[in-house]
């Protein structure tokens, strides 16, 4: 059985996010499970664009700037710059989050399917 929303939730996502109502339920059946759970958190005390819950968490929080500052130094050297940066910079946040620390993080895209990031 496919997993289905609670009215509450539906109502949550649209307010945090704005998201058209009848695209509540496909973007959030799209996300997978741990992605989905997160996000459910986030729109209980977030506005759009939503950020990953653990980052506000006292222990992982931190580890999640420091692997973001860590990020943007890889970018810089690699003289990376402008347009499209974000994306290599939260790739490899979660690379070096996952790798150095086992901890899952999502990125702002994941979090806000429907927004853009340049």
């Amino acid at each position: 059985m496919e997993w289905q929303p609670t009215t509450a939730e539906v109502a949550a996502y649209r307010r945090a996010t704005g998201c058209p109502v009848l695209r509540v339920l496909p973007t959030l059946q799209a996300m997978s499970a741990e992605l989905r759970q997160r996000v459910l958190i986030a729109v209980k005390s977030q506005e759009s664009p939503l950020h990953d819950p653990i980052e506000d968490d006292s222990h992982l929080g931190p580890l999640v700037r420091q692997a973001s500052a860590e990020a943007e130094q890889l970018a810089v050297a690699q003289g990376r710059r402008g347009m499209g940066t974000c994306h290599l910079i939260w790739h490899e946040t979660a690379r070096i989050l996952r790798e150095s620390h086992r901890v899952e993080w999502f990125s702002p895209a994941q979090m806000n399917p429907d927004v853009f990031f340049d």
